[in-house]
């Protein structure tokens, strides 16, 4: 008989034989500065996810302030590690947002998710909240996964529909950085601007909406170091079972 076993996401070292992860709070510490997970602080009622609740310590909250009836839903047990998801269909309606609060570069983004329906030009699955020059997408055309700063693009992997990453952006001006599961990064200058909170399903201006399903968003107030990087890869990459 089988027995499901809750799934708790830590980068793993060992102790007497046994496989212990860390939280991206332990990896980090202070620096990080937003941690939601699919199976902590999610509140949901008939209308889909209201709020996503953050566990860094700082309330930076993910909301909906959207007053449609069109939202994400939780999709329990969706991912490959039987741990529930927060779903995104393709729609503009579909979004949720932190408050406005200024957050200087460098920092580092990491999400993990499932890209589910190819857009029809871009899908912005990770923006600011107040502008759209800060942002994470995918290009439909090419399936291309990139961040963007208000200067240029950067990153080159492929991203397929139905595929499971864990993307790394590094916002930091000529030297940010964009990864797929920690390999293939591209650097480049992809500007300066930085962002006022974030928004996760759409752009911040109602376009280029994301049909994803996500299990873990990391953002760190800061580069994320090589051991670091490797550390939170694994560990969300853990929980979602990919």
């Amino acid at each position: 008989m089988g027995v499901r076993m809750s799934v708790v996401l830590f980068h793993p070292y060992a102790q007497n034989n046994v496989i212990v992860y860390q939280t991206p709070l332990e990896i980090l510490g202070s620096a990080c500065e937003l941690w939601v997970r699919s199976d902590l602080g999610v509140t949901s009622g008939g209308l889909g996810v209201t709020s996503w609740a953050d566990q860094s310590g700082n309330s930076r909250d993910f909301l909906n302030a959207s007053d449609s009836t069109d939202h994400p839903i939780v999709v329990a047990g969706g991912a490959p590690s039987g741990a529930d998801l927060i779903r995104f269909d393709y729609t503009n309606s579909q979004y949720l947002r932190t408050a406005e609060t200024a957050l200087a570069q460098p920092y580092h983004v990491f999400v993990c998710a499932k890209r589910r329906v190819a857009g029809t030009t871009a899908e912005i699955f990770f923006d600011s909240a107040a502008t759209n020059n800060v942002r994470m997408l995918v290009s439909t055309a090419s399936n291309v996964t990139s961040i963007y700063a208000g200067t240029g693009d950067v990153g080159t992997n492929t991203w397929t529909v139905n595929d499971w990453h864990v993307v790394d952006g590094l916002f930091n001006g000529a030297s940010s950085r964009c990864a797929l599961d920690n390999t293939g990064a591209e650097t480049g200058n992809a500007g300066t601007d930085a962002p006022t909170g974030f928004t996760i399903g759409r752009s911040v201006n109602n376009t280029f909406p994301a049909s994803f399903d996500f299990t873990e968003i990391v953002v760190v107030n800061r580069a994320a170091i090589a051991n670091e990087i490797t550390k939170l890869v694994a560990t969300m990459s853990n929980y979602a079972g990919i």
